[in-house]
Formats: C-alpha cells, sequence, structure tokens
C-alpha cells in the first residue's frame, strides 16, 4: 500500500510543477519576448540532472 500512495504522488509532481509555473512564474524572457511554456521547465531539469549526474 505504501508503494502504491507513494508513487501516486511522485507522478502527481509533474503536473504540480506546471500548474505552479502558470500560476507564480513569469514566463516571459525579457530581452528577447518570447514567452516559455511551462512543459519546458520539466526538460530543462531533465537535462541538468543527466548532465549533472554523470560527475
Amino acid at each position: 500500500m505504501f508503494v502504491v500512495v507513494f508513487f501516486i504522488g511522485h507522478e502527481q509532481i509533474f503536473t504540480s510543477m506546471i500548474f505552479f509555473t502558470l500560476d507564480h512564474v513569469n514566463n516571459t524572457v525579457p530581452l528577447l519576448n518570447i514567452e516559455i511554456q511551462p512543459t519546458i521547465y520539466l526538460t530543462i531539469n531533465t537535462i541538468f540532472i543527466w548532465c549533472l549526474a554523470r560527475f
């Protein structure tokens, strides 16, 4: 039962992060005036994990 509850919460993290960035983060790059999609933050997080885990 603990494993099921853990993985339900673990899978909710990504959806919660997208909703948090929609509400609380300015998604506009100031110098370029480009709007960043909130899903990009998940991609950046994964790239940092892959790059830093190699060391």
